[in-house]
């Protein structure tokens, strides 16, 4: 004496099974919430791990250009540069890389003009004005 229809048991399966992927589902967002974390937290890191290798870029950098090494100096500012993240919080200290950056560049350009390097000078220069640094 089955009192249920086939549309009522096939209703039972089926909200029988919405319940078994609801649950599923439900169990699989806190993983999901912990695997976005993660990955947050780990794109963090690399941040903070290319900032500090900015860092002693500079470090040398500016070491570099005290030694009036203008070419080590432009290459180590330009590679801190492009280690360096667009984002608010390094955004001041990228600006003032980016001042030692073409401080560097016209001493070294200066350097090589004395030394009759006038198509280096040039393109070096051409490449500064290129650049992101006064875009």
């Amino acid at each position: 004496m089955d009192t249920f229809t086939a549309g009522t048991r096939w209703g039972l399966r089926y909200s029988s099974l919405t319940c078994a992927v609801l649950t599923l589902s439900t169990a699989a967002l806190p993983l999901a919430a912990e695997e976005q974390a993660s990955v947050k937290q780990a794109e963090t890191l690399r941040r903070i791990e290319r900032s500090q290798e900015a860092q002693k870029l500079v470090v040398l950098a500016d070491a570099a250009y005290e030694a009036s090494q203008y070419g080590d100096a432009v290459n180590s500012y330009k590679r801190a540069l492009g280690l360096l993240p667009s984002a608010p919080a390094t955004a001041e200290y990228k600006q003032a890389v980016q001042d030692r950056y073409a401080k560097a560049v016209v001493a070294y350009s200066t350097e090589l003009n004395r030394e009759g390097k006038y198509k280096e000078s040039k393109a070096l220069v051409a490449n500064l004005m290129e650049s992101k640094v006064y875009k």
